[in-house]
């Protein structure tokens, strides 16, 4: 069986998504990186990282998507953190639909600060829990 590749790439306009994207690669012993680090190595597995503005990605988390290949990325999964309700899943399926790259439906999202609301967060339960999440996806790639 061969060794399950990952990658994990975000963009974090004030540090939130970088420490949830941090928490990700501690648990799966790799580095995680910022949209500006282009993905040259195929992947079994591709974390993204972002947030909706405005009803949008932002326009880093954007480019960076439209730049993917599906010869480099074999899945990709979506991690979020907003203030809002709203998670990217949606916007970054219709990209990487059109590229012929799989999303998968299983996402993580946690509350994020906006003023003076979710003051805080991600904290050490969302940071353990985005651990979790990447264990069981994993776990979930070994077992096939």
């Amino acid at each position: 069986m061969s060794e399950i590749k990952y990658a994990i790439r975000y963009f974090s306009r004030e540090g939130s998504t970088k420490k949830l994207a941090d928490a990700i690669a501690e648990e799966l012993g790799i580095i995680a990186y910022d949209v500006n680090e282009p993905l040259v190595d195929p992947v079994d597995v591709l974390f993204l990282g972002g947030a909706v503005y405005r009803n949008d990605l932002d326009f880093e988390f954007r480019s960076f998507i439209e730049t993917l290949d599906s010869e480099l990325v074999g899945e990709a999964i979506v991690f979020s953190i907003s203030s809002g309700n709203k998670m990217p899943y949606d916007v970054v399926k219709t990209i990487l639909d059109e590229k012929g790259i799989k999303l998968n439906e299983k996402t993580y999202f946690c509350k994020g600060k906006k003023l003076f609301m979710n003051a805080g967060h991600p904290d050490i339960d969302d940071l353990k829990a985005v651990k979790i999440f990447a264990r069981s996806i994993a776990r979930e790639k070994e077992d096939k």
